[in-house]
């Protein structure tokens, strides 16, 4: 089952290892070094950032209508489908 990263809250989360940074008053969510087990589903207009290692074991992304995903880290996103909704994106920031 998909796991769903809401606005301002983790619902029915398991986090392997690293850190997860909150803040509500822009819904981000920020993983450092964490392993999010199973799919990636990010809610409507919610902005996640994977940094330091961080990875998902799924093999597919969902973004929502107006949704942002950053990749901020080195390495590759690989055999991984991702669905973006109406507006969502996906960015890679480079940090060589």
């Amino acid at each position: 089952m998909p796991r769903l990263v809401h606005l301002r809250r983790i619902i029915g989360f398991l986090l392997l290892g690293g850190s997860l940074a909150l803040n509500s008053a822009r819904g981000q969510t920020v993983y450092n070094g964490t392993t999010v087990p199973g799919d990636l589903v990010i809610a409507p207009s919610a902005t996640v950032t994977f940094t330091g290692g961080a990875s998902f074991t799924g093999a597919n992304a969902s973004l929502g209508n107006y949704s942002t995903y950053y990749w901020n880290q080195n390495g590759t996103l690989a055999s991984k489908a991702i669905t973006f909704g109406s507006c969502a994106n996906y960015q890679i920031i480079d940090t060589s």
